[in-house]
């Protein structure tokens, strides 16, 4: 029996590293509007209560801290492993089937590509890639295995842009 022998199809694999999220350095100016603007904020609901809510501007300026923590922060560097089948990002490892759909987001320094999962309560999963081939590559990969959809609308993702968080 003489049979020909058939290799299975190889997976497309590209491997990359990039930034967790694109940081925008701040300025101090920045730092002291944000300052200014909670200060301000979190003194309406003291006047209006004649002086006695103190509750209500603390967790208004404890809530300017966490911004300003949050804000600070500079990303880590992240490894990411793409396959028909995979997506790995740090070793954590994703199954294509897990998501339902992706978009992508060009902007001039970097593309972001966010995968949306199956079920309400997953997280999206997005990344940023700075080198167009590389973006090529992904996108080859993923039009294979899922449809690609509009960006979100959604007015947090839309303030979270315009603030450069």
């Amino acid at each position: 029996m003489d049979q020909e022998y058939k290799k299975p199809a190889e997976k497309d694999h590209i491997s990359w590293q990039s930034e967790e999220f694109i940081y925008h350095p701040k300025s101090f100016i920045w730092y002291l509007q944000l300052i200014l603007g909670s200060i301000i904020i979190s003194s309406i609901p003291w006047l209006i209560s004649g002086r006695d809510d103190f509750i209500s501007p603390l967790i208004i300026l404890i809530s300017l801290l966490a911004l300003t923590v949050y804000a600070a922060r500079k990303p880590r560097v992240k490894k990411y492993d793409l396959t028909n089948s995979t997506l790995r990002v740090d070793g954590r490892s994703f199954g294509i089937f897990e998501f339902s759909y992706y978009w992508v987001e060009e902007f001039d320094t970097h593309t972001q590509i966010t995968l949306v999962g199956n079920k309400r309560t997953s997280m999206p999963v997005g990344f940023y890639i700075k080198e167009k081939a590389v973006v090529n590559k992904v996108l080859n990969v993923l039009q294979k295995s899922l449809p690609q959809t509009n960006p979100s609308q959604n007015p947090f993702d839309w303030l979270s842009r315009k603030l450069k968080l």
